[in-house]
């Protein structure tokens, strides 16, 4: 129904801004950024193989399986939760928030470059004016608090960058006859593990 496509959109719209919040508390409260990302996917990987289990999907455990969690799990999950707690605890929320917004862009762009996707005038305008106005927001040296935290936001940069090619992994490696519930449970677990 419609009212509850727009319940989901809220809670999820809420949980995805909250997220950044409780990153940066945790961050200036000194958790460490490899514990914290560990923590956060471990424990949303054993919610996640609880409810799969329930419904009866078992992650395969085979060696191409293991392998693409593994890849999965350190591209699209570790390295850029653990980037995005060190960078978040150095510049405002928001600006990390908007820099997480460029991994659609970026994702266009190596698929691009792949050849996965034909070039689109649209597109590359869209491309364009989105990277164009998350640069007008944080390279002005009065958009920053702080003109050193410049540095800290190319770091953050790693973090769409990893979303992006986990985006593209995910496309072409995503083992058939799985269900996306175990698959996402043994991805979260992987980088709880990494």
């Amino acid at each position: 129904s419609p009212g509850l496509v727009l319940g989901l959109l809220l809670v999820l719209g809420t949980n995805w801004g909250l997220g950044f919040s409780l990153v940066k508390i945790a961050a200036n409260a000194g958790v460490p950024a490899i514990g914290y990302a560990c923590w956060m996917n471990a424990g949303a990987g054993l919610v996640l193989l609880a409810v799969a289990l329930a419904r009866g999907h078992v992650p395969p455990l085979d060696r191409t399986h293991l392998a693409y969690y593994l890849v999965t799990g350190v591209t699209a999950l570790a390295i850029p939760s653990a980037t995005m707690v060190i960078v978040v605890g150095r510049v405002p929320v928001g600006v990390m928030a908007l820099i997480v917004t460029l991994s659609p862009i970026f994702t266009y762009g190596f698929s691009m470059v792949l050849r996965l996707e034909g070039f689109s005038a649209r597109n590359a305008l869209g491309m364009a004016l989105g990277l164009g106005g998350a640069l007008l927001i944080v390279l002005p040296r009065a958009s920053l608090p702080d003109p050193e935290m410049g540095w800290w936001v190319a770091l953050g940069i790693v973090t769409p960058l990893f979303y992006a090619g986990s985006n593209i992994y995910i496309a072409l490696r995503r083992p058939e006859g799985v269900h996306s519930l175990a698959l996402a449970a043994a991805m979260q677990l992987s980088a709880g593990a990494a």
